[in-house]
């Protein structure tokens, strides 16, 4: 098998790996957010309110999260899914006609390659950041200790149709499945550079042979230097 061949394989792996980090996104935010009806937990905002008699808490949300935060994260692992479909299929017929592909097909996928790595690595920060500024909200009472405890403690009572008990796994495993697929990415982005590379360096032996053949043939002329 040679270089060029080996490299797709990589590749190949590279988006089976990420169509299967795509179910650790996709699910799991689904279920998160018809659970809690279409609202946004990443940066949202509340307080605690204790009754006279102190015998049970409330949490009252003062503003919750751009909707958009949300949506943004189920569109990004929608996406991968499609990208890395794609990516598999295309490759894999590459591998099973024993070709590569052109120069503007490598130089294609580095530009979207480059631009999903970016995007998802916008997405990992928005998810990770914006659920620290949840729990950080939700843990001052003292009666609350982590961000865990919140799904299963009764502060929800007054929200109604909203079912809490889950979205602390819901968000790990989106995390999870959102920092490994970034990595996964940017080995993408070295595989599909290397390739490029490859191609950049057979276009300047390609040039190199035609002009010495040129010279051989009495039909090469210096270029004049100003």
């Amino acid at each position: 098998m040679g270089f060029g061949n080996l490299l797709a394989l990589s590749q190949v792996c590279g988006f089976v790996l990420l169509l299967l980090l795509s179910l650790f996104i996709v699910p799991p935010m689904c279920t998160y957010s018809q659970a809690f009806e279409g609202k946004c937990l990443l940066f949202a905002s509340g307080h605690y309110d204790d009754n006279v008699l102190n015998t049970s808490i409330s949490f009252n949300i003062d503003s919750w999260g751009a909707p958009g935060f949300c949506t943004y994260t189920i569109f990004m692992g929608v996406a991968q899914i499609i990208m890395s479909f794609v990516q598999i299929v295309r490759l894999s017929i590459h591998l099973a006609n024993d070709t590569d592909s052109s120069f503007i097909g490598v130089f294609m996928t580095t530009l979207s390659t480059l631009l999903f790595s970016f995007m998802m690595l916008i997405c990992c920060l928005v998810v990770t950041i914006g659920f620290m500024a949840w729990c950080r909200s939700v843990t001052t009472h003292s009666f609350v200790s982590s961000c865990e405890m919140v799904g299963y403690s009764n502060i929800w009572s007054h929200v109604d149709n909203i079912d809490a008990t889950k979205f602390s796994i819901q968000f790990g495993i989106t995390q999870f499945g959102l920092w490994f697929s970034l990595i996964v990415w940017f080995v993408e982005m070295i595989f599909v550079s290397v390739k490029l590379f490859r191609y950049h360096q057979q276009e300047d032996i390609m040039r190199s042979l035609m002009r010495e053949r040129q010279r051989l043939l009495g039909q090469y002329q210096q270029p004049e230097f100003m």
